[in-house]
């Protein structure tokens, strides 16, 4: 696999990527998190890298800006539990675990590189479901799967912690979006409320603006943008009452519902046609603070 993502390269690992492997999964935080208890020295990890080179199918993270390997992604097959589900007989799935250097994390490359292989591992390897775990202390994972869209399907005592077993399906992985930031995508211009409000917005545009046809899921609650919002509280928008009043009047205007998932595109040819080609903007959110810079547009 040879796949871009806005700062990423998406590859299989080289022998001489170790180095850069080596530095990040020995992280004492990160082997907790992720339960390595047999990771205990250079040695013990080239062994698993190697495992992993030969019998798995193993990514690795490059950061463009560096050349370096800043954390993988592996494929294994489906978690034995999960593909033994009755509600999953005769469905074609896997199991996909992840980690990522220290210094990377809160970043959103993560979330970057995992996006775009589920969209491969749905759209062109034929998957049906996905399964990934986590140990109950890691608060971290257990976040990103839930905005990932991976719903819990159970969990599973292991020696000295508890593994919870999430899954995702294929009708389920679409990015969550608030209606009314149909309207903000066309008129934004590198300005809100943070610089890691905007840095994250524009990734979030630029992602859907190379890849239209990902799934997006209507919603009325917090979304894809609004993780580095300073108003998202708990993901409560401090202006709910307002934003709220924007979805539902988006939602009107182009026939659709909370929950509703379609293609990107297609959502974005709905609010141009419905109502930015018909004038409604204004009528819709004339009072957002941020009304002047789409009116000069």
């Amino acid at each position: 696999m040879h796949q871009e993502t806005e700062r990423l390269i998406i590859r299989t690992f080289a022998a001489d990527d170790f180095a850069d492997y080596f530095a990040y999964i020995a992280e004492p935080e990160l082997m907790r998190m992720l339960g390595l208890n047999g990771v205990t020295d250079e040695a013990s990890a080239k062994e698993t890298f190697d495992w992993l080179m030969k019998n798995r199918t193993f990514w690795a993270l490059e950061k463009k800006e560096t050349g370096r390997v800043i954390g993988h992604i592996c494929i294994h097959p489906p978690y034995a539990p999960v593909a033994g589900d009755p509600a999953l007989a005769g469905k074609t799935g896997c199991s996909l675990s992840f980690a990522i250097a220290q210094s990377e994390r809160r970043k959103g490359y993560m979330e970057e590189a995992l996006r775009a292989v589920i969209a491969v591992l749905f759209s062109a390897s034929g998957t049906d479901y996905i399964d990934c775990e986590y140990t109950e202390n890691n608060s971290a994972s257990r976040a990103l799967q839930e905005k990932l869209g991976f719903a819990y399907w159970g969990r599973e005592a292991l020696d000295d912690t508890t593994l919870i077993i999430n899954l995702l399906n294929k009708e389920h992985a679409a990015m969550p979006l608030r209606p009314h930031h149909g309207m903000c995508f066309r008129f934004y211009e590198g300005k809100g409320y943070s610089a890691a409000f905007t840095d994250h917005m524009g990734r979030v545009i630029r992602t859907l603006s190379e890849r239209p046809e990902t799934p997006v899921r209507l919603t009325l609650s917090a979304d894809a943008v609004c993780e580095h919002c300073p108003n998202n509280r708990d993901g409560v928008c401090g202006s709910a009452d307002k934003v709220m009043r924007y979805d539902a009047a988006v939602l009107d205007a182009c026939n659709l519902k909370d929950g509703d998932e379609l293609p990107y595109a297609d959502f974005a040819a709905r609010v141009r046609e419905r109502i930015l080609d018909a004038g409604l903007r204004r009528v819709i959110c004339g009072d957002c603070e941020w009304d002047a810079i789409c009116v000069k547009h």
